[in-house]
């Protein structure tokens, strides 16, 4: 099934179900968890570092470009999953993911610029290039176990999810070298790359294998190490292996100097360009995701759950600082809000929960030449 025809299912079987079930259900806070939770998610999050995310697919990219031009990284994820957990704390889900990541040299970001402008360097010009990117597209099914002790306490606790993948996308581009301009027109390169990807293809190139596969496993452990304070840290795709036994490659060097001199005096004049086409076994993994969450209750309000919040997550290489207030009372009929900002990115973020619905939205409020963005639907139902 294609992402946006699962999201758009996930979308039309929340709200139907809410309309039918909210007849004769009541609230969960009246009624109690009865065993069993529905539950279905939506998230996108996309986080540029020197590059505009948002834009990296359109034509004119490179005039949200920042300046001065830095190292370029750029994130993407998107998830939609539709899951049932048990009051035991086990879970089952069906998950649909792609996820995206970009690592750039500042010359190859400014290389792929004037490239898309079509444009020359305004004098000579050196460029050390190195990029690197990675995608992939695949839907399963996820296992998820109750929080269990780590101690005899039960202050720490810890929790664990399995994920178990079929690809029906992967892509791999990784490409390093020099270019040189020398002005009028006039270029060389020193480039050697690599790329293997489903639409790589060749006169005499056997077609790749159909699908890929993977899994993953993330962690996550929660406590509570002083009155009053709140600990949560997570490592999603921790471990994790994606791999397509047969993926269509193709290698190239690009040498513009090709000029030698032969030992008898003899000039040989090599291709400016070698390369070759193959089916490879693929080995990757999925880039981990690091969380940590640090709460503390304001003292007064410990009974209603208020609590000063610090965000801090990276992937891809890039890092986030949030810091929040947490309006608590998750059992109250009245929305619960969570508020934060995070100062470097100098952007904001909201979620909502309230009743059986949850709303996240995060942005930078830059438009086109935003670096951040993070959007999130759920709808959750006891029965």
């Amino acid at each position: 099934m294609k992402l946006h025809r699962l999201i758009q299912f996930v979308c039309f079987a929340s709200t139907t179900a809410l309309v039918a079930l909210n007849a004769t259900a009541q609230p969960v806070w009246l009624t109690g968890d009865l065993g069993w939770h529905i539950s279905a998610v939506v998230a996108e999050e996309s986080i540029g570092q020197g590059l505009p995310v948002l834009a990296l697919d359109q034509a004119d990219w490179p005039r949200y470009l920042p300046n001065p031009v830095t190292q370029g990284r750029a994130f993407r994820s998107l998830k939609a999953e539709l899951g049932a957990s048990h009051k035991s704390g086990w879970r089952v889900a069906a998950v649909t993911r792609t996820q995206a990541w970009l690592d750039a040299s500042p010359d190859a970001v400014r290389m792929a610029a004037l490239e898309a402008q079509g444009a020359n360097p305004t004098g000579a010009s050196h460029f050390q290039v190195n990029a690197k990117s990675e995608s992939w597209q695949g839907s399963g099914v996820t296992l998820g176990t109750p929080w269990w002790p780590l101690d005899l306490a039960g202050v720490w606790q810890w929790q664990a999810d399995l994920t178990w993948l079929k690809l029906q996308q992967l892509r791999l581009a990784d490409a390093s070298g020099t270019v040189t301009y020398r002005g009028a027109g006039g270029y060389d390169f020193d480039l050697r790359s690599q790329r293997s990807n489903l639409d790589v293809t060749g006169r005499f190139l056997a077609p790749s294998g159909d699908i890929g596969a993977g899994a993953s496993l993330s962690l996550a452990v929660q406590g509570q190490p002083l009155p009053g304070w709140r600990l949560a840290l997570r490592a999603d795709d921790v471990l994790s292996k994606l791999h397509w036994d047969d993926l269509a490659t193709d290698s190239n060097a690009l040498q513009s100097q090709n000029t030698s001199r032969a030992p008898d005096g003899t000039l040989n004049y090599a291709a400016l360009l070698n390369g070759k086409k193959e089916l490879l076994p693929i080995a990757t993994q999925i880039g981990p995701q690091w969380h940590a969450e640090l709460g503390w209750a304001i003292q007064k309000d410990q009974v209603l759950g208020r609590e000063l919040t610090l965000k801090l997550s990276r992937q891809a290489g890039i890092n986030q600082h949030w810091m929040g207030w947490k309006s608590g009372c998750g059992q109250c009929a009245a929305p619960q809000w969570h508020v934060e900002f995070e100062p470097s990115w100098k952007a904001a973020r909201m979620e909502v929960r309230w009743m059986h619905w949850t709303a996240l939205l995060a942005t930078d409020g830059k438009g086109m030449a935003a670096q951040l963005r993070q959007f999130k639907m759920g709808w959750q139902l006891a029965f």
